[in-house]
């Protein structure tokens, strides 16, 4: 058995250090203090049931938190058995401590009328009231409100930015809403990239800003969606060393991550070879209606049902080309959206589909000329 290297016994070292280190940190917690650790480690790794039974002993024990993040999810009924009317006593005694997140979850009972009257304009000034007293989640909400006009709020590019800056620029993560500072720098390159920012047009280099800024936070979707814009330079130089110091990161944050870098390659390779023939495909198009015309005039001209056929034949073949080349990008597109789903992005608002959603749009506006010009020629043939 080979001998383990320096950089290996390094690695065991200092991953020893840190278990030691947050064994010493339990041991040092009250048990109610230990239930709510444990339960955000829980919690920030997703199994949510595993951390409500961790909340639910710590609240037990009386820790304020606990209980806020019981009452947050009896609301919702998400991992927990609904119970709106315990929720709201327990978020409306913790609002009168001064807990902006609580303020800002009865604002969202009032949006969706859970456990009271569904009320809009009261939602809207819980959310003010949450997002002034520092609350991420609520930044996100307006955020989100300005931007698609929602809330009975009208599309406002400039305090929807204002929002999602603010939100960007918060130094405490809220796992509780699922709403930290990183998401709301992908809210903001999203918006800077699909024109939704003030001024009306898409931003590239704007929105590879904002995309730089999540990878830097460790955002997946900003390692995996930055690292594809620097390799192909879209909105910032090409920056081959800087994608792949974000595409080692993102291996090494979760193993759920850990084959998404190659995949990204391999497609991106694929997605090489396509544009390349798909520039060929253009040119045989062009070339197939320049000859379907001629054809179609030799018809008229007195050659009649031979040239017709021939016009129909070669708009056929055409036709048949560009359909593969559909399927063919959509076989990349689907695996880019593969990727989109394991690192958490919405598919439309992906970036690395947008070239080929662009050309496939082109290329079935081809595909239904021609299929309309071979109904005309069934006609005569």
């Amino acid at each position: 058995m080979p001998s383990p290297t320096r950089k290996g016994l390094q690695k065991r070292l200092r991953g020893q250090r840190l278990r030691a280190a947050a064994l010493l940190t339990l041991l040092s917690l009250s048990t109610g203090q230990a239930d709510m650790y444990e339960g955000m480690e829980l919690y920030r790794a997703g199994n949510i049931e595993a951390a409500l039974q961790e909340f639910a002993a710590a609240a037990e024990g009386g820790d304020p938190e606990a209980r806020l993040y019981l009452a947050v999810h009896q609301l919702t009924g998400q991992g927990i058995k609904q119970d709106p009317a315990a929720a709201l006593r327990v978020l409306r005694e913790a609002e009168s401590a001064g807990e902006p997140e609580a303020t800002g979850m009865i604002a969202w009972a009032h949006q969706y009328g859970v456990g009271v009257p569904k009320d809009l304009p009261r939602a809207l000034e819980g959310y003010r009231r949450a997002a002034e007293a520092g609350s991420v989640s609520a930044m996100v909400v307006l955020g989100n409100a300005y931007a698609d006009g929602t809330l009975g709020l009208p599309k406002d590019p400039v305090q929807a930015v204002k929002w999602y800056a603010r939100a960007a620029a918060s130094p405490v993560p809220d796992y509780l809403f699922s709403s930290r500072p990183d998401h709301a720098m992908m809210r903001l390159a999203r918006l800077y990239s699909a024109g939704g920012a003030p001024g009306g047009k898409a931003d590239p280099a704007q929105a590879f800003v904002w995309y730089q800024k999540a990878a830097e936070a460790r955002n997946p979707g900003g390692l995996l969606t930055a690292a594809y814009l620097m390799i192909y330079g879209i909105g910032t130089p090409k920056n081959s060393s800087g994608a792949t110091r974000f595409l080692d990161l993102l291996a090494e944050l979760d193993p759920r991550y850990r084959d998404v870098p190659t995949r990204l390659i391999t497609n991106m390779q694929k997605e090489v070879e396509f544009t390349q023939s798909a520039d060929a495909l253009v040119t045989m198009v062009s070339q197939s209606r320049d000859a379907i015309n001629a054809h179609i005039q030799r018809g008229n001209a007195g050659g009649g049902r031979a040239e017709y056929s021939k016009a129909y034949n070669l708009a056929l073949k055409a036709s048949e080309e560009i359909f593969t080349s559909i399927n063919r990008a959509g076989r990349i597109m689907g695996e880019y959206s593969q990727l989109s789903d394991v690192v958490g992005i919405p598919r439309a608002q992906a970036e690395y589909t947008k070239p080929l959603a662009r050309f496939v749009e082109i290329l079935s506006d081809r595909h239904s000329e021609l299929g309309q010009i071979m109904d005309k020629l069934l006609r005569f043939i």
